[in-house]
């Protein structure tokens, strides 16, 4: 995670909460609410995008 959050932190002063995805379960979007971004990172970008996107009805 250090990774991530360290260049980020050392630019701006920002909380950051790490949200794991993975196995194509979508997330609750509940996580996201008052975020101001979203950094995606390491591992199958595309795999992430089916957790992100909004649920079909």
């Amino acid at each position: 995670m250090a990774e991530y959050a360290g260049p980020l932190q050392e630019r701006l002063a920002c909380d950051v909460v790490p949200v794991l995805l993975g196995n194509g379960t979508p997330t609750d979007s509940s996580v996201f609410d008052g975020v101001d971004g979203v950094v995606v990172g390491g591992g199958m970008t595309p795999g992430y995008w089916e957790c992100l996107r909004p649920r079909q009805p």
